[in-house]
């Protein structure tokens, strides 16, 4: 077999170089021939593939690509850019269109529609970006993208060439607010806050004196008056119905002076014990707010003290139950649900709960009547405990008795 149209010597054009054809390979039938590569190797391949690009080398090029990718990370990114620039610079259905076509910038006219000048002059002159959040920065905010004019930058760094930031000079030092701010380890929206105020530039980076604890003092008498007065006068307030309603009043020589009830609280009761103490009105909750009858109490002891509580009587004892909950240690949505739900009294209310290990002697007796053929049902009356104890042991997945009443 001949080939007729390819001749020893006739070199085929590709995008490594030019190719050579040597000889037709006779035997094959398939239009193979012998081909001489741009680097000199002899390779072997179809007349027809050739022709149709697709062998473009004896697999030198294809070597030569993945070595480029190997040496040259992905440049899609840097296309990506391109793109993004081209919206935001001539596009003006784009949303940042206002802030860059808008103002008047736009690209260097060799890249407009040159997305692979683009490429190369940024790899050839800034290389490619350092980190993956590294971003393409104008120098001059209002400056064209061009090639003298850009720079990789972090976001922090982006952000503090925005045409938008407050810039400061102090002592003939010009930086944004963020930057001064971070300089001298200080809140920017305190600095932000301090300049709006006026201060002078020798106060604005003094640090922030960290606040004293606050301490009750007699100004704070006040609000507590101002309290009990408007819960027991004032139709407006929420709790009205619950203090005027029950026809709970405040002492008359204290509803237009408030000198007169601090004074006969601090002769009478004292000055307030600390900052979460409150005045109670005890031992008559149903009583007025008045001497005999008021105070200073820790919040627990004052919802201790609510006419809306439960109250519960054991053994000829009456407690609200939050305070059987607590000298038992028990929980008080348990005793309330016994009391409630299940109609329980008297000391069965109190009854403990428990939460034990088995252990190992239990443990293998649960395992031994298991093998010996007893239902989990029997397992549970002998060993008192519920289904689940006896799934978990069995499965080696605890040891808990169960959970509930002695």
């Amino acid at each position: 077999m001949t080939v007729r149209k390819y001749y020893p010597g006739y070199e085929h054009n590709v995008s490594g170089g030019t190719i050579k054809y040597l000889e037709n390979i006779v035997a094959t039938g398939l239009h193979r021939a012998k081909w001489q590569c741009y680097c000199n190797n002899i390779f072997e391949a179809t007349v027809c593939n050739v022709i149709t690009g697709h062998v473009k080398s004896c697999g030198c090029l294809n070597k030569l690509i993945i070595e480029t990718k190997i040496k040259n990370p992905n440049i899609r990114y840097l296309t990506n850019i391109h793109m993004r620039i081209i919206q935001k610079c001539y596009n003006s259905n784009n949303n940042e269109y206002k802030n860059y076509g808008g103002r008047g910038i736009i690209i260097a006219s060799e890249w407009k529609n040159n997305s692979g000048k683009f490429v190369d002059d940024i790899l050839n002159t800034l290389g490619h970006r350092p980190t993956d959040k590294h971003q393409l920065d104008r120098i001059n905010v209002n400056g064209n993208y061009e090639l003298s004019n850009l720079r990789w930058a972090t976001p922090k760094e982006n952000a503090n060439n925005k045409r938008n930031n407050v810039y400061l000079k102090i002592n003939n030092e010009i930086k944004t607010l963020i930057e001064w701010a971070e300089l001298y380890s200080i809140n920017p929206w305190v600095l932000s806050y301090r300049i709006k105020m006026g201060w002078p530039e020798e106060k604005l980076f003094q640090p922030i004196k960290n606040k004293s604890k606050k301490i009750f003092d007699n100004t704070d008498f006040y609000t507590v008056w101002r309290g009990i007065k408007s819960k027991c006068y004032n139709k407006n307030n929420k709790a009205y119905l619950r203090y005027s309603g029950r026809d709970i009043s405040m002492y008359e020589l204290w509803k237009n002076d408030y000198k007169q009830f601090q004074q006969d609280i601090l002769n009478s009761i004292g000055p307030k014990p600390g900052l979460k103490y409150q005045l109670d009105r005890y031992p008559n909750n149903d009583g007025n707010y008045e001497i005999s009858n008021l105070r200073w109490t820790t919040s627990k002891q004052n919802c201790n003290n609510k006419s809306n509580n439960l109250l519960i009587e054991i053994n000829g004892e009456t407690k609200t139950v939050t305070q059987w909950a607590d000298e038992y240690k028990l929980s008080k949505k348990l005793i309330s649900q016994r009391y409630l739900l299940l109609g329980w009294r008297g000391m069965e209310l109190l009854k403990p709960t428990f939460s034990t290990k088995f252990n190992k002697e239990e443990v293998e007796k649960i395992k031994n009547l298991s093998a010996q053929g007893f239902s989990n049902s029997k397992i549970v009356e002998r060993m008192k405990c519920n289904h689940a104890t006896v799934t978990d042991v069995l499965r080696n997945r605890g040891a808990y008795k169960n959970i509930g009443e002695k």
